[in-house]
């Protein structure tokens, strides 16, 4: 007996493309860009002023709490994105279940604002002035505690801090959980918020600084004029389900989770590989894990961020796993929609990845206008793409040398 299928029945995310799965496809799809000048802080010390800022959206619709002005900005988003994957899933959540429903929460930098206000509180002997409610939110796990408590969920509750692949692996890691037998449901994806922390280590590398009109064309993933990525933010949630589970309440299915591969080059810290090894490896071990050729493969949703170094390594790494179906696989990044959402970019990538396969259609790769040349490969540009999309693959790839890729099916 072959081992548990994992499926994917709801999708949950707050974005600068939206809130709430149908506004973020919508965006994406129409190939239209939410990033824009950075209000939630000031940049005014930055040589770059915009970014992915997610879009104003009400906190009181998703949750029934009296001291939601003590929640931090990453468990903000993430408790409206935890409701709505459970309303998209129509999930159930009671006394006979709670137990073996699941969070796995990645994140890169999680409540660093909050962090950063505690350190400085210690650093000017000022702790009696600080709020006993901020403790709550440094931790990187928190807003995943934060899910259990909103949603009544008694099963595991666990946090992946793993660079840009962190939502990846948080989706990986809660697929093989729910197959060895220990969890039915479990809420998986990922979260980040803007600070002006994450935002000065981030900057943007370019020539000139672009007029406020020009903010949206600033992420040009395998562009040759390319200079960078933009910073994003937002929580992405999938609800991975059982089959049998799926099936036993009529669940909707978007598709089947059917492979995992997370592998490290090994090369430098803060670099990409220059032969694309490490994340060929993940590829071909995710194509096995999911029991998928290489020439079965519909649509690659890109890690695609924008720099130069990286957007080289990932194309090396898709040319060395596909020698022969390399340009023609059709590939996007939705990047230049939302920013680089760093630890929740591998959930949004695995959304769209759901979402490509359900509605037979893939978003394209705006502001891509001169294709690098180094980058030979079947680029989805200029607008939305009508196809064929039974097997859609995911890629993060995180400078350093993590490396997690995901294989989606449609369930037949």
């Amino acid at each position: 007996m072959g081992r548990p299928r994992v499926v994917v029945t709801g999708l949950g995310m707050v974005s600068a493309a939206g809130c709430g799965k149908d506004a973020f496809w919508d965006t994406v799809i129409r190939g239209e860009s939410g990033i824009k000048r950075v209000r939630c802080f000031d940049t005014s010390e930055f040589k770059f002023h915009n970014a992915g800022e997610v879009t104003p959206f009400d906190l009181k619709d998703h949750t029934n709490r009296k001291y939601i002005k003590f929640i931090d900005r990453i468990t903000r988003f993430t408790l409206a994105g935890s409701s709505l994957a459970a309303k998209d899933a129509r999930l159930e959540i009671n006394a006979q279940n709670s137990t073996r429903i699941g969070i796995v929460f990645g994140t890169m930098y999680s409540g660093w604002e909050s962090l950063a206000s505690f350190e400085r509180a210690m650093a000017e002997d000022e702790m009696k002035k600080v709020s006993p409610m901020l403790f709550q939110n440094i931790a990187a796990h928190s807003p995943a505690s934060q899910i259990n408590l909103e949603l009544g969920i008694k099963g595991l509750c666990s946090a992946i801090v793993n660079g840009f692949c962190s939502g990846s692996d948080s989706i990986g890691w809660a697929c093989e959980y729910i197959q060895g037998g220990k969890a039915d449901i479990i809420l998986a994806g990922g979260g980040e918020e803007l600070n002006r922390w994450i935002y000065g280590t981030f900057q943007v590398e370019k020539d000139h600084e672009p007029s406020a009109a020009q903010a949206s064309e600033v992420c040009r993933p395998f562009d040759a004029n390319r200079k960078g990525l933009v910073p994003g933010e937002g929580t992405c949630i999938l609800v991975l389900e059982r089959y049998e589970t799926a099936l036993k309440r009529n669940a909707r299915i978007y598709a089947e989770v059917a492979g995992y591969g997370a592998t490290n080059s090994a090369w430098s810290m803060g670099e990409y590989s220059t032969t694309g090894e490490g994340a060929g490896d993940a590829i071909l071990l995710a194509l096995e894990d999911g029991d998928t050729g290489p020439n079965e493969v519909d649509y690659i949703c890109a890690e695609g961020n924008g720099t130069i170094p990286g957007d080289l390594y990932e194309c090396r790494a898709i040319q060395r796993s596909y020698p022969e179906s390399a340009q023609e696989i059709p590939i996007s990044s939705i990047k230049p929609a939302i920013g680089h959402t760093f630890g929740a970019s591998g959930a949004f990538n695995a959304a769209v990845c759901c979402l490509a396969i359900q509605k037979q259609i893939a978003p394209p790769t705006i502001n891509c206008v001169t294709p690098d040349p180094l980058c030979d490969l079947n680029l989805i540009t200029g607008k939305a793409r009508e196809l064929r999309v039974d097997v859609a693959i995911s890629h993060s790839l995180s400078p350093g040398g993590n490396n997690s890729v995901l294989v989606f099916k449609s369930i037949k």
